[in-house]
């Protein structure tokens, strides 16, 4: 399905900065093509193909990357549908902000109660993000144990 792909996009982004390379996604992207190598979908080959052009006319023509992380932001989703794949790091991130939101929540709430929303808000955002971080780490540890992760 996507033989060979790896290292066509190895040769085209070759000599680029680590700083585009990185703005791009181009090692997300590598682990991706690799992962999904032994699979067998024709659907997901065939959304490669406006990918690897729009990433062509990005780096030769030095056109807007706009279409290029749009078109590797619906293949991410399409694989995660599909075969259940995420980035690695997403889901501790996941988990994290839920924290954080969950933290600013019961903060505001403790904090008013106890006439300080500052104190309560700051405490409560701490503890929101270390424990969805904890929590998002040990999901992300089950995730890569499956082999789910790229």
């Amino acid at each position: 399905m996507l033989e060979g792909y790896g290292e066509t996009i190895r040769e085209m982004t070759q000599g680029i900065s680590d700083k585009r390379e990185r703005s791009l996604k181009v090692g997300m992207l590598l682990r991706l093509i690799e992962k999904l190598e032994p699979q067998e979908d024709e659907y997901i080959a065939s959304l490669f193909i406006p990918l690897r052009e729009h990433l062509e006319k990005t780096l030769v023509q030095g056109s807007s990357p706009r279409f290029y992380r749009k078109q590797f932001s619906a293949i991410q989703k399409q694989v995660e549908r599909q075969f259940g794949f995420v980035p690695a790091g997403s889901i501790r991130e996941q988990y994290t902000g839920t924290g954080l939101a969950l933290g600013l929540a019961l903060g505001a709430g403790v904090g008013t109660a106890l006439g300080n929303t500052a104190v309560g808000v700051g405490v409560a955002i701490a503890i929101g993000m270390a424990f969805g971080a904890r929590v998002g780490a040990k999901r992300e540890q089950a995730a890569a144990e499956k082999g789910l992760l790229y």
